[in-house]
Formats: C-alpha cells, sequence, structure tokens
C-alpha cells in the first residue's frame, strides 16, 4: 500500500520523468509485481520469514532510488518550443524558449550550460533560467536557451534541456552590449569544462 501511494503521489508531481516512463522501468515494475507474488502467496499460507525479508528488500531498493531521483532532480528538464518576445533574433542571439512539462523543478536559477536533446542528437548550448532583469520585469521565471551551431525552426517541438555547468547567477547589466561582452564571456565558460 505504502509503495503504491508512494508511486501515485511520484507520478502526479513529476508526471513526466521519472524511471516508469521508459521500456526497463515498466518492465522492473512487472518483475517487482510477480516477485510479490511469488514471495507472499507462500508466506501467508505457512508463515515464513522470506515475506519479510523481501519487504526490506524492496525498501532498501526504493531509497536507492529516491536518493538517485533527489540528485538528479532539476538536472533534466523537458518541454515544448515556444514563442518568447522574439528579442533575441532580432539581436542575432536567438533563443529557444522553453515551456517545460508540469511538475518538472527548475535548477538553480543563473546561466547554465547545457546539452540540448532533440529528434535524436544532442547539441551544446547555454541556458539561463529564471529571471530577466535586463529585459522586462516579469515576475515569472523562464528557460531560454542558447543552441551552438544550429539554425532549424523548433516552435512546437519536444526538446530535453541537461544542465551541467552552473556559470553564474542573473545579473542586470546597463545596456545591450555589456549584455553581449557577458553572453560571449557565457559561451567560453561553456567549452572550459
Amino acid at each position: 500500500t505504502i509503495a503504491c501511494l508512494s508511486f501515485l503521489l511520484a507520478r502526479r508531481h513529476r508526471p513526466h520523468s521519472g524511471a516508469f516512463m521508459v521500456p526497463a522501468g515498466r518492465f522492473l515494475a512487472v518483475v517487482l509485481i510477480v516477485l510479490f507474488w511469488v514471495c507472499y502467496v507462500p508466506d501467508v499460507l505457512d508463515g515464513g520469514n522470506s515475506l519479510w525479508l523481501f519487504t526490506a528488500a524492496v525498501y532498501a531498493i526504493a531509497l536507492v532510488f529516491w536518493f538517485a531521483g533527489r540528485k538528479r532532480a532539476g538536472r533534466r528538464l523537458h518541454g515544448i518550443v515556444v514563442h518568447g518576445k522574439g528579442r533575441g533574433h532580432l539581436h542575432s542571439m536567438p533563443t529557444a524558449n522553453l515551456k517545460p512539462f508540469r511538475g518538472q523543478s527548475l535548477p538553480e536559477f543563473g546561466v547554465w550550460s547545457v546539452k540540448v536533446f532533440y529528434a535524436g542528437k544532442y547539441y551544446r548550448g547555454v541556458s539561463n533560467v529564471g529571471f530577466r532583469p535586463s529585459d522586462d520585469d516579469s515576475p515569472v521565471p523562464s528557460v531560454e536557451t542558447l543552441i551552438f551551431d544550429f539554425d532549424e525552426d523548433i516552435y512546437g517541438k519536444k526538446i530535453t534541456l541537461e544542465f551541467g555547468k552552473f556559470i553564474r547567477p542573473t545579473r542586470k547589466f546597463a545596456n545591450l552590449d555589456e549584455l553581449r561582452t557577458q553572453i560571449e564571456l557565457d559561451i567560453k565558460s561553456c567549452f572550459d569544462d
């Protein structure tokens, strides 16, 4: 009962991520269910110890996955590329504005080096996560990614961002030239790792 409730709560909070979204995860779930029946039915019939040993093993495995999941939380974002204000295109710095699927947690606000997974390939890039004090005062955080060596139209397409090195916190710039200079430094930082 506890395992089922935990799974349902996890799916509610992180509906588009987790091991159970992939075939290997679903296979693992089926194997565990079969093992429950194999171990529990004989135990109920003759009162042996395998029930308690198996339960302890399941909880130990669950704890390992839980700790691993907490470590990875916020390191990957899945979502759809949506239209922004178009200012990046005007300044020759087009960005992909990601609308993350519900239930995902954003990483720490700031500028990150990222890997962008799209259509079976990956590209390197730099992302700003959070607010845009140099652009507007919107209270809604955004995820904007400049993808290197990439010029495809991906509006409405699904991409995945994998966050690598944290480069710097977000800050306000006095003008566009200062912002451009900092973006060039951020791009160089992406290739230092």
